[in-house]
């Protein structure tokens, strides 16, 4: 059964003597859900928009259906049940999406209650009433679907009773349903071929770390160990977990000889996730799971700091020494520091891991990742430069501007991430075939690796860092000196190569140079002579020798005189005084 808007055409049932029977239905529930999820908000959890989409797919079923339960302009309850079903399965869709409208209402009260606790009771209302959809389509489906719908339709009801235990804290009524829920899909993935058994598989993994925690809440100790080595399945698991773990509170804390109290529950949370943090790592074996678990962390880290900063915002002796940067700094600023710090250090560990990851990729130690954007030497400069500003903003923050100690071990380490930037940035000339850049990036390299290495504050670590670094750098000066060298015999070898027509004079080969002998001897080939001719334009003249064959009109008639002619030429004077003295004819 497909998820659609149209009505499907009526099966034709079949006819025992007087009675209709039904051919079992098949609802593939799982994967109906699972698509309607990915296409409607769930993939970025948003469950407020999912959940509009299944009052929108509710009302558009009804309607469908001719189920609507409006009757002039008055409310009519209209329940699914048997009867209906024979009109048509898609009646099966109904208490589906209103369990599924219900519990995405739940899990979205369930972010916005961070905020507003009293929010928790609607909740678990809303939990609830998505469990009573549950068992209504179980019951349903139990006359009128096959085996396979069944056991999905069994299986997502516990999966909802679990969700709405887990949230309630009935730990033991958690663990029966989600173990139900979780047998029923491992066995539903064992009947199914590859393709089709991946969701269900899927599905599985998803409940493995709540009942885990259910577990260990119950009192199973040996849950603990699973707890901190299995994947995050998301960030409230993981601050339940954390949580759970601390059976004593952080109420002092002590960082660079001062003393700070924490007042509030979530900076008490953070410090408390992060003193289990380095035990968590170390149970972590892939590189891409370190990042996400130092992702999560700063998260968290970044929650605590502005919940600190809200409460800073009041104090006037905050104020001004984020303004002037002079003053004493209280415990609780100091406190604010501390979580800046960390802050910035864990965004330096988590670029290492992601540097070393790229590294062995660059080097051929790891393959690409199908699919994905090739690694270049590009991309590690990036990550340099993260480091670099990271470790620039530390001496800066408030009680750490006079920390001698804590600059010196910065200059070593800012020095030594210089150097391998330079590196990076020589790596990405060396490809571009820029011999001369690619030598001075390296030499500069060489150099901030040695001076890291030389100071006193520089710690094992660094240089041994610096040694491979200075290495490194030397067998790539090696291969940029001598592409360079091969380059110009290249260069010197295409010039000797080219074909000249030596017989042309000098004038017609001035832009290319060989040895002439005949240009030293008696008769150098210089010029052409004499010059060859070469067709000019000519210059436009106008012959008038078709002038005197050309007879024009007469004008007499236009000058009004007669057609005898004879009429005596006056001077100037004759015409001046004749014109002024005459009379007119």
């Amino acid at each position: 059964m497909m998820l659609m808007e149209e009505i499907p055409k009526k099966e034709e049932d079949e006819v025992v003597g007087e009675s209709l029977v039904m051919k079992p239905m098949r609802l593939e529930l799982l994967k109906l859900i699972k698509d309607a999820q990915q296409k409607h908000g769930l993939r970025h959890n948003d469950y407020q928009r999912y959940r509009s989409y299944c009052g929108r797919r509710i009302a558009r079923l009804r309607k469908a259906l001719n189920f609507v339960q409006i009757e002039k302009k008055k409310f009519v309850k209209k329940d699914v049940d048997g009867e209906s079903l024979k009109v048509s399965e898609k009646f099966l869709l109904i208490p589906l999406m209103d369990a599924e409208r219900a519990w995405s209402y739940g899990l979205q009260l369930k972010f916005e209650m961070q905020s507003e606790p009293r929010k928790k009771y609607h909740m678990i209302g809303r939990l609830r009433k998505a469990v009573e959809h549950a068992n209504f389509l179980k019951e349903l489906g139990k006359e009128s679907c096959d085996a396979r719908s069944k056991l999905e339709i069994e299986a997502y009801s516990a999966l909802l009773s679990g969700t709405l235990y887990f949230e309630t804290s009935e730990w033991e009524k958690a663990v029966e349903a989600y173990t139900s829920a979780r047998t029923l899909y491992h066995n539903l993935s064992l009947t199914l071929d590859e393709e089709e058994s991946r969701i269900y598989k899927k599905k599985v993994e998803e409940i493995v770390p709540n009942l885990r925690f259910c577990a260990y809440n119950i009192g199973d100790d040996s849950a603990r160990k699973d707890i901190l080595s299995m994947p995050r399945a998301g960030r409230e698991l993981d601050e339940l977990i954390h949580q759970t773990l601390q059976s004593s509170k952080l109420i002092d804390i002590e960082w660079k000889g001062r003393k700070m109290t924490i007042k509030h529950e979530k900076v008490r949370v953070f410090f408390s996730r992060e003193q289990q943090f380095k035990e968590e790592l170390s149970n972590i074996s892939s590189n891409e799971e370190k990042i996400s678990a130092y992702e999560s962390l700063m998260i968290d880290c970044k929650d605590a700091i502005q919940v600190l900063k809200e409460d800073l915002s009041q104090d006037p002796q905050f104020r001004n020494r984020q303004t002037t940067n002079t003053g004493p700094v209280s415990p609780s600023h100091f406190l604010y520091t501390y979580l800046n710090y960390i802050k910035h250090t864990k965004v330096i560990e988590r670029n290492i891991i992601m540097i070393n990851s790229m590294k062995d990729v660059i080097d051929g130690k790891v393959s690409q990742a199908e699919g994905k954007k090739p690694i270049k030497p590009q991309d590690l400069i990036r990550m340099y430069e993260n480091i670099l500003s990271n470790l620039s903003e530390l001496p800066q923050l408030a009680g750490l501007e006079e920390d001698s100690e804590l600059k010196t071990k910065i200059e070593s380490e800012t020095l030594f991430y210089k150097g391998s930037r330079c590196f990076y940035i020589a790596l990405s000339f060396l490809g571009a075939k820029k011999w001369p850049e690619a030598m001075a990036l390296f030499q500069r390299s060489v150099t901030y690796a040695s001076k890291a290495k030389q100071l006193h504050s520089s710690t094992d670590e660094i240089r041994k860092s610096a040694t491979d670094l200075i290495l490194s750098v030397e067998r790539k000066q090696f291969v940029a000196h001598a592409n360079s060298i091969l380059d110009k015999e290249k260069l010197t070898e295409s010039l000797d190569s080219q074909s000249l027509d030596k017989t042309l004079p000098l004038i017609e080969r001035l832009d290319h140079y060989y040895d002439d002998p005949s240009l030293t001897s008696g008769h150098p080939n210089l010029i052409n002579f004499p010059p060859e001719y070469q067709s000019i334009p000519c210059k436009p003249l106008f012959f008038d020798l078709a002038l005197d064959h050309v007879t024009f009109p007469s004008f007499d008639s236009k000058f009004g005189q007669t057609g005898d002619g004879s009429g005596q030429k006056a001077g100037w004077f004759g015409g001046w005084l004749g014109g002024w003295g005459g009379s007119k004819k």
